[in-house]
């Protein structure tokens, strides 16, 4: 289920869930702490994750 974020706070929400993905928190801690679903959560570490490998 899709959650519905004021103009600007998903971005907030996506930054934060980087910092904890960084920190080595689990999943379900970011979604509780963002507010992103575990699709979310998972788009942003392939995202860090292509990232890293292209460097």
């Amino acid at each position: 289920m899709k959650k519905k974020f004021a103009k600007g706070k998903y971005e907030e929400a996506v930054e934060q869930a980087k910092e904890l993905l960084d920190k080595g928190e689990g999943m379900q801690s970011i979604m509780d702490a963002t507010g992103l679903t575990r699709d979310d959560v998972t788009k942003i570490q392939n995202k860090i994750k292509m990232e890293l490998d292209d460097k």
